[in-house]
């Protein structure tokens, strides 16, 4: 297969092509023998639908990521504190993820920080990702914005207190935290997936959603569409059941981006 995923530890990719000048430049070129990194908690490393479409479609012959190399670097249930403090399982720490020096790193973490945290915290363990990947790394860096979360759990295994108070606190904290890294570097850009996807009002159900914080494999299949046409410089457009989210907020139809 032309398109190759990493799931287990491997030694660093060495990748001889310089990097991009700019991450709007590196949408543009050929993503054949580009190293991707995908970092985040469980809505990376759990994603099989995700991987799936990425291989299956993008990175079929003739696809917009054939040739790419994939690592999964999701350390599930891991907060982006942790990450950057070196603390993560199948050693998917910020130290490592260095190490792999890819060609562009996609970060997606906070759903379990913002439970038990503050978005000034995760807002300075982000920029601290970013500087430190914009450093000591030649790649360049795709801030995923995290899914929103439903408005009610009905799922024992996930423990949320006050969830329907507070699923659209947490989900605009998070918004706005990603959001405030436009513009931050001509190397870093910013996927706004609730807003392309989910729509940014949360609901207590939702048929992308396989619990009150994961995607189901619609939901990574709909979200792997989005990525793999932003870092290809294709148009990417909103996905019905975003624009729903929105019209039913704002009683008004909302234009496609």
């Amino acid at each position: 297969m032309a398109f190759t995923v990493i799931l287990t530890l491997l030694l660093p990719y060495s990748s001889s092509a310089e990097p991009a000048a700019s991450i709007q430049k590196f949408y543009q070129i050929p993503k054949s023998g580009k190293l991707i990194d995908f970092v985040g908690d469980s809505t990376t490393e759990a994603a099989d639908g995700f991987y799936d479409q990425l291989a299956t479609i993008y990175g079929a012959p003739g696809g917009l990521l054939e040739g790419a190399h994939i690592r999964n670097r999701g350390s599930s249930g891991n907060t982006l504190h942790h990450f950057v403090n070196q603390i993560a399982s199948h050693g998917n720490t910020l130290d490592r993820v260095i190490q792999d020096q890819a060609d562009l790193y996609i970060v997606s973490y906070g759903i379990n920080d913002i439970r038990e945290s503050s978005p000034e915290l995760i807002q300075a363990d982000l920029k601290l990702a970013v500087d430190r990947l914009l450093k000591e790394t030649r790649g360049v860096v795709l801030l995923r914005i995290p899914n929103p979360f439903l408005s009610v759990n009905r799922w024992s295994y996930i423990q949320l207190d006050k969830i329907e108070e507070k699923a659209q606190i947490y989900s605009d904290q998070l918004w706005e935290v990603y959001q405030s890294f436009r513009n931050y570097d001509p190397r870093v850009d910013v996927l706004d997936i609730p807003s392309l996807v989910f729509g940014r009002q949360v609901r207590p159900e939702h048929p992308f959603m396989q619990d009150t914080i994961h995607p189901n494999e619609a939901g990574y299949r709909a979200i792997a569409d989005v990525v793999a046409r932003k870092i290809s410089g294709q148009r990417v457009e909103t996905n019905p059941e975003a624009v729903k989210s929105s019209s039913e907020k704002s009683g008004q139809p909302q234009r496609r981006d």
